[in-house]
């Protein structure tokens, strides 16, 4: 398989663009035939050396057979460089199948009319069929190649003579037939490519590969089929289309959508496929979540963490004044990207489990009695009572994603889910200072276990505070240089992991847990 791939190229396309795919195909069809008519010649040469020496090779034949083994090594070279529009992909695809038949009817002028040749009648046949199969084509298109490859051999046949065998009648039967087979394999093809097509096309946005896979929805590389502008478009999972996961769904990308802070993703586009199919586009991040940041990078200087925090803090501050809660913080939920030639630039995304209050209080949109969230990163009220968290929920769990940065280790961690949540709700979390082995500015570790208190009203009461208070710790600030740097160490093994990125485990996932089905 690895050889065929090498000689061949792969069979999947590697471009969600048509006229790409086109090209590519052409080009693989114009490739087959140069390999194919590249081993005549060799063996037709080996032939005539044989029987007149050096000068066999300037036979008729064997002259005719090089110029075209020419013309289709200038037609693959033409295809493979820059892009090609579809009318000269079609002239270069019909051009090389015709060649292939003149080759076969100049060849039969050159052969004595008393032997008898039905090579160049299934060297026909063969190149209609195999168009049929490599390259994109309708029926009718089809057919038209295929009728007009039989008369320029079936008339290579009738000019040897009446007495040559085959028949000319024969193989105009014979090549018409590979003409109707063929144009049959394309209309199959072609229609499946359609439909391939339509299946990866949401809206107006046409999917690429998968990036990733979250509590509510599969993330994809995807672009609009009319801007060509490059997106990231989540979908809900087919197994999670359930009433009230649709609900969730749909009010993630409205309440995200109403949010503009340059700290929370941008949303582009929302809508359903005909089948049902939620999804949204929103830009795409070049960057890697914290989590991966920190498993590559270890723990970050404090400086760093100040940045990343403070411009979440911004961020979280506009969804808290609107009445959203975000309910799920976590390093895997906050991308440093690069945006506007300014490397690590947070984005926090996944709203999924938003939660949104009315201007009395009241909780909309939520189901009672269900545990939402990341064990690793839920505040103790979170636990006790899902329906009573506020924005300072959300700050309990930034503060967790601080600790994380600064120390490399979560606040708190256990064999079992269990273990985690009883420890976020008893357990006094360890200084990150102890924790890492070494000092911390003093100012930001006490900002952080203050943002991890159990009760909510001895944390920073608003994230606004805590942005106010994290640029009060005095650090010098993270400038551009030192991002840079990073990057450019780490950006290669990021790259890589996330190549060969593998599941979370249970107590990295978001948990939708409900209490009223425990009984």
């Amino acid at each position: 398989m690895k050889l065929w791939n090498r000689v061949l190229g792969p069979s999947a396309p590697s471009s969600a663009d048509p006229r790409a795919f086109q090209q590519e195909r052409v080009a693989l069809y114009v490739k087959l035939l140069l390999i194919l008519l590249g081993s005549f010649y060799l063996i037709d040469a080996i032939g005539a050396v044989g029987r007149a020496g050096a000068r066999g090779m300037l036979e008729l034949g064997m002259l005719f057979h090089l110029a075209l083994l020419l013309g289709l090594l200038s037609a693959w070279r033409f295809v493979r460089r820059g892009e090609r529009s579809m009318t000269a992909l079609g002239v270069i695809d019909a051009a090389s199948t015709f060649g292939i038949c003149l080759m076969g009817a100049g060849l039969l002028a050159t052969i004595p009319a008393q032997l008898v040749v039905p090579g160049p009648a299934f060297a026909v046949a063969f190149a209609v069929v195999a168009r049929a199969a490599i390259v994109p084509s309708s029926g009718p298109r089809t057919f038209a190649v295929g009728v007009v490859a039989s008369l320029i051999v079936t008339y290579g046949y009738w000019h040897r003579g009446a007495e040559a065998q085959p028949e000319p009648g024969f193989v105009f039967a014979w090549t018409i037939a590979f003409a109707l087979a063929s144009a049959a394999v394309s209309r199959v093809i072609y229609g499946l490519q359609r439909q391939v097509q339509e299946a990866r096309q949401l809206g107006q946005y046409v999917l690429e590969d998968k990036l990733g896979e979250g509590g509510m929805g599969a993330v994809y590389r995807a672009h609009h089929a009319m801007l060509r502008r490059d997106t990231a478009v989540k979908l809900l999972l087919p197994e999670r289309a359930g009433a009230e996961s649709l609900v969730r769904f749909e009010r993630e990308v409205r309440q995200t959508a109403r949010l503009s802070h340059p700290n929370t993703v941008t949303i582009f586009d929302y809508g359903r496929t005909p089948d049902g199919t939620f999804y949204y586009a929103m830009e795409l991040l070049d960057g890697a979540d914290l989590g991966e940041i920190v498993e590559v990078g270890g723990p970050m200087p404090a400086e760093r963490v100040v940045n990343v925090l403070s411009c979440v803090a911004g961020a979280l501050a506009e969804a808290h004044d609107i009445g959203l809660i975000h309910r799920d913080i976590k390093p895997a939920n906050i991308i440093l990207c690069q945006q506007g030639g300014a490397p690590d630039v947070p984005k926090i995304v996944d709203f999924g489990l938003v939660k949104q209050i009315d201007a009395g209080g009241d909780v909309l949109q939520t189901k009672a009695d269900t545990l939402l969230g990341t064990p690793l990163y839920m505040s103790p009220e979170s636990i006790r009572n899902p329906e009573a968290v506020d924005g300072r929920s959300d700050i309990y769990a930034l503060g967790a994603v601080g600790y994380y940065m600064l120390t490399g280790h979560h606040v708190f961690e256990g064999t079992a889910v269990v273990d985690v949540c009883l420890k976020h709700l008893d357990a006094v979390p360890t200084p990150p200072s102890e924790r890492l082995g070494q000092p911390v500015p003093a100012a930001l570790e006490q900002l952080l276990l203050q943002c991890l208190a159990k009760d909510p009203a001895e944390r920073p009461q608003t994230a606004l505070e805590l942005q106010e208070r994290l640029r009060d710790t005095g650090l010098p600030p993270w400038d551009a240089k030192r991002a840079r740097e990073w990057w450019s160490t780490h950006g290669a093994t990021l790259r890589s992991r996330r190549a060969a990125a593998e599941p979370l485990s249970g107590s990295d996932r978001t948990l939708a847990v409900d209490y009223g089905q425990r009984s």
